[in-house]
């Protein structure tokens, strides 16, 4: 199985804010991490952008009964990639040299909590995995601080 195209983790070129992967066996495009990930952004009904990002609280009408209190929250993550400075970087050493962004396939996310209250304490104990179409929304309970 060869495993030409995909990224070579023996050799990263690094700059300042900047990570480069060559391509496993020379074959292929060099690949930049994103060095920034922050809310995307959703158009609402009138075409402006909005954060995507949305806390849904579900409460019941007696605490004791189905459903339990619980939380959705709900946000697409958007990456940046320095595409030009990797670029740059990398046309000193390689003149024909091309560039494309890393895609996620799978992933999980861990949150810690920070307020005066609760001193940085885990929601969970693992991990959650996410569901993934490269790197955009991620869906998450947090129903144990309700």
């Amino acid at each position: 199985m060869s495993l030409q195209g995909l990224p070579d983790f023996y050799q990263p070129m690094q700059a300042e804010n900047l990570q480069v992967f060559y391509p496993y066996e020379n074959a292929g495009d060099y690949l930049v991490l994103p060095n920034l990930l922050q809310i995307g952004n959703r158009l609402n009904q009138q075409f402006e952008e909005r954060p995507d990002f949305t806390l849904t609280l579900v409460r019941g009408q007696n605490p004791a009964l189905l459903p339990k209190p619980h939380g959705l929250l709900d946000f697409k993550l958007q990456p940046y990639y320095p595409l030009d400075a990797a670029l740059t970087l990398i046309r000193d050493s390689d003149a024909n040299a091309t560039v494309q962004p890393i895609t996620c396939k799978s992933g999980s996310c861990d949150y810690i909590l920070k307020s005066t209250a609760i001193k940085f304490q885990k929601i969970s104990k693992q991990p959650i995995p996410l569901s993934w179409n490269g790197l955009t929304t991620a869906r998450y309970p947090i129903s144990k601080f309700l």
